[in-house]
């Protein structure tokens, strides 16, 4: 009789690993990897030099969250800083034979490529990677005329 109910404890018990895989994304995030490959620049950030590039600054900051928040493993090749990383890679460096470093970035995810020429939104790769942003907002009472935040009694 133990027979059975090792085998009902083991069913359910993977009905509640396959549920929770389904659902946990934090799982799959770790399994993800993001490699970019970037043209020649000053810095990633896009805050450098004389003026700022808001597309390289959004991206720099998207890039911190999906590595900090979900885990995503990000590597980001600049071709100015090491180009060892281009000539090592095979499928980057048939891409650059040829397109040209026009074509350039490229962006893999799971060493397939996504997207080249240009560096995606937020919105763009947090779609791509299956992040599901919710927005949540904290209701706050409005402040009463009698409330105590103004000496008079009344509202600033």
């Amino acid at each position: 009789m133990p027979g059975p109910k090792k085998e009902k404890g083991r069913s359910f018990m993977k009905n509640v690993e396959n549920e929770l895989g389904d659902a946990s994304y934090s799982q799959k995030a770790t399994e993800m990897v993001l490699k970019i490959y970037d043209p020649a620049m000053c810095c990633s950030s896009g805050v450098c030099g004389p003026s700022v590039d808001p597309v390289l600054a959004q991206f720099a900051s998207a890039l911190s969250i999906i590595s900090k928040q979900y885990g995503i493993r990000v590597e980001r090749y600049n071709l100015g800083q090491e180009p060892q990383a281009f000539a090592s890679n095979e499928t980057v460096k048939a891409m650059l034979g040829e397109g040209g470093m026009e074509e350039l970035p490229f962006i893999f995810i799971n060493d397939e490529l996504w997207v080249k020429g240009r560096h995606p939104s937020k919105e763009e790769l947090f779609k791509a990677l299956n992040i599901k942003v919710s927005m949540e907002f904290t209701s706050f009472a409005a402040p009463q005329n009698d409330s105590a935040c103004c000496a008079d009694g009344g509202c600033c």
